[in-house]
Parts: C-alpha cells; sequence; structure tokens
C-alpha cells in the first residue's frame, strides 16, 4: 500500500512535468476482475454488489499496471460513494481488433455537474463534504488514460452514471 501511495503521489506531481513509467502488456480483464473481488470486501457491508465481464481471450493493452489499478480503484470508489444505500456497479470489458473498451455503470445518484465534461476539471466535486473530497479523482483519472492513448467518457443515466474508458490494443 506504501508503494501505491507513493504511485498516487508521482501521479498527482505528473501534472506538472514528465515522469518514468512502467509499461508493460497487461491483459485488462483479470486486473479488472481481481480489483472488483477486493473491493467488494469493502462494498459488501454497504450493501453494494460488483460485478465484472469480460471476454475469454485476452484483452490486453501497454499500460502501467499501477496507474491502471489507480484508475479501477478511483472509479469504483466513487460508485460506492455514490450509493450510499446500496446498489450495484458493473464493469464489463469488451475487445476488438483495435480497442480495449471498459464499460462502468452503476445505479447511484448520478453526476450532477454543468457543463457535464467540468467533471474532469481538478478540484471539480458533486460530493457534499467540502474538504473531505478534494475532487481530482477524475482529473487524475482523464490524465493517465490520456497518457496511455486512451480516452474517457461519462454519462449521466436515469438512474446512476456510466462510463467508458477505451484503450489501444497492445500489438
Amino acid at each position: 500500500e506504501v508503494a501505491n501511495i507513493r504511485k498516487i503521489i508521482r501521479n498527482l506531481m505528473s501534472f506538472s512535468g514528465p515522469t518514468r513509467e512502467n509499461r508493460t502488456s497487461l491483459d485488462i480483464f483479470p486486473r479488472s476482475s481481481e480489483l472488483s473481488s477486493l473491493v467488494n470486501l469493502e462494498a459488501g457491508p454497504e450493501n453494494i454488489r460488483i460485478i465484472c465481464r469480460g471476454p475469454e481471450q485476452p484483452a490486453l493493452i501497454r499500460a502501467d499496471a499501477g496507474e491502471i489499478r489507480q484508475i479501477l480503484l478511483n472509479l469504483i470508489r466513487n460508485s460506492i460513494e455514490a450509493m450510499p444505500g446500496g446498489g450495484e456497479i458493473v464493469i464489463d470489458v469488451l475487445a476488438d481488433e483495435d480497442r480495449v473498451w471498459m464499460a462502468f455503470r452503476d445505479n447511484g445518484g448520478g453526476i450532477r455537474f454543468e457543463p457535464p465534461n467540468d467533471i474532469f476539471l481538478r478540484f471539480a466535486s458533486t460530493k457534499a463534504a467540502p474538504g473531505r473530497y478534494p475532487g481530482l479523482g477524475l482529473s487524475i483519472d482523464r490524465h493517465l488514460v490520456d497518457k496511455h492513448g486512451g480516452v474517457l467518457r461519462v454519462d449521466n443515466r436515469e438512474s446512476g452514471w456510466a462510463g467508458v474508458i477505451s484503450f489501444p490494443v497492445c500489438r
């Protein structure tokens, strides 16, 4: 966990300049599934169920495993915090010849932010407790996704939010 904290601090600092990267070929589905299982331990008492589904064949991207872990944990934790009464988080991993797609959705309160793309700005937050939530998570996520040649999009749904991340396939 100390190594993960060190990595998070490095990522915060990366807003101001280049950092050293450790990219390898990474199968994103097992990584997502393992993290979902781990976070399920935290989410279970909150009456939140996390479902992760993926392809039978590897969904390979070229990425820094720690940075991908940070993106996934942040998105899952945002969903958990948005569902104080319980709910469901679904992560679907899909792959084609060119891209690996991760689709997230939950049935929480959604992201109510105007204009919607401003949610990616540093210190933007919809969470009620000022000071407790600095509003850096989605801006860091977008930065890390961009750094990996990916795209991050979020949308509100009738109930909850949906997010999609796509990365180029590792060749």
